[in-house]
């Protein structure tokens, strides 16, 4: 199990005459070191209010929830930045979507508490918190219902034929994306050279999506198959895209594109999510 990454935000916030103050630090997120781990971590600290007659306990309380809602600042402002495709990201998408602020808002309320100290002497609280974004209670499979899945006029890809070795049914696909300066993103696509979808996370159907979450993301190849074979796939094929279009999606050739349409015809492997990014350098 990989070690989350730990976005330390350091947020002092204070009530004195019960008013609050605070400073929140930009978050650049390393998305690939995200997608991977599964979650965004935040921090948030907090101080007791200057007053004397206050307990101990009182202070303690007061410090932990300042640093809670400090945390929760954070965590808004860590998914704002997430992709959702292409160069747009969460942020852009609530700005143009109510839907979609709403489901953020209430999404990050649900955020996990994962540890919480409370320092006696200096009376600073530290809570953080964890926000996942992929599987069953993701922010992918959250928003996936509110965003679609890029550019409706873009075609599916449908051929007339597809090729022979499609016969084999395979029912898992790792995608090697390591270093095309490849994007995971909320909507990541699987296109051909024209344009044409063969998949999109809109293909996948509400049972999949409830059971397991989206697609997976790892830097590990060994763990893609392992990930896979949990899902339940026994025969899965590799493919290196042949380069990606924007950052977010990528591009099969024909061959693998025709290989991908015909193992899915026969198992259906793409309606199940049963698909895994490699992500990382080469």
């Amino acid at each position: 199990m990989r070690v989350l990454p730990l976005f330390l935000i350091s947020i002092l916030f204070s009530f004195h005459s019960l008013v609050a103050s605070a400073a929140v630090d930009s978050i650049a997120l390393n998305h690939t070191e995200v997608f991977v781990s599964g979650s965004i971590v935040v921090k948030g600290m907090g101080l007791p209010p200057g007053d004397a007659t206050l307990l101990d306990s009182q202070k303690k309380a007061l410090s932990l929830r300042a640093a809670y809602v400090m945390a929760l600042r954070a965590a808004v402002e860590a998914v704002d930045g997430v992709l959702v495709s292409g160069t747009t990201t969460v942020k852009d998408a609530s700005i143009l979507s109510e839907k979609v602020k709403v489901s953020i808002s209430s999404f990050v309320r649900g955020a996990e508490v994962v540890s919480e100290q409370y320092d006696e002497e200096s009376g600073i609280a530290t809570v953080n918190i964890s926000v996942p974004l992929t599987g069953i209670a993701g922010l992918a499979t959250t928003l996936q219902p509110n965003v679609g899945s890029g550019n409706l006029n873009e075609p599916f890809f449908r051929p007339q034929r597809s090729l022979k070795a499609g016969n084999n049914g395979y029912d898992g696909l790792i995608l090697d994306v390591r270093g095309l300066g490849f994007k995971p993103a909320i909507v990541n696509r699987v296109l051909t050279k024209e344009s044409e979808v063969v998949f999109a996370p809109s293909m996948i159907t509400n049972i999949p999506m409830e059971k397991s979450g989206s697609i997976g993301y790892t830097d590990n190849p060994r763990q893609a198959s392992e990930m896979l074979s949990e899902l339940g796939s026994r025969q899965i094929v590799t493919i290196r895209p042949s380069g990606l279009s924007g950052s977010t999606d990528v591009i099969l050739t024909k061959s693998d594109a025709l290989l991908v349409y015909g193992s899915d015809k026969k198992s259906g492997f793409l309606k199940r999510g049963r698909i895994v990014f490699v992500l990382g350098p080469r």
